[in-house]
């Protein structure tokens, strides 16, 4: 496994980046001028990990003060992820209504097909014209 896809490594780069913030050492020098860096963490703001994306969250939201451009593209990332998110819930909703009603479907003409072969009882009472 590569380590820029290792999530604990990427953890603690996070935690180092967030440190240096808060410390204000080089922000500046080694964050905010690397597009690299700041393209990752954008990556990130919708990983699978909930550790990383909080802190992902924490890092973006103190260069949010030193770069505007970058909190403009950061609000645009949320609005994407949040609507995808929100997508994919109704559409995975939609599609158990289907199967419901294919379910619902399918168990009707079951039914139907158990009325059909079902003997009617007066169909042995027949008259003989004598």
């Amino acid at each position: 496994m590569e380590k820029s896809e290792d999530k604990e490594f990427i953890y603690v780069v996070l935690y180092i980046i967030y440190l240096a913030i808060h410390h204000e050492v080089g922000i500046e020098e080694s964050i905010l001028d690397k597009e690299e860096i700041l393209v990752r963490m954008l990556e990130y703001v919708t990983d699978q990990n909930q550790h990383i994306r909080k802190m992902v969250d924490e890092v973006l939201d103190s260069l949010k003060d030193y770069n505007e451009d970058l909190a403009e593209k950061l609000r645009e990332r949320k609005f994407y992820f949040h609507n995808r998110v929100w997508l994919e819930s109704i559409n995975e909703y939609e599609k158990q209504l289907l199967d419901m009603n294919i379910n619902y479907q399918y168990q009707l003409q079951q039914q139907q097909m158990m009325d059909e072969d079902t003997l009617d009882p007066r169909m042995w009472d027949w008259e003989e014209d004598d």
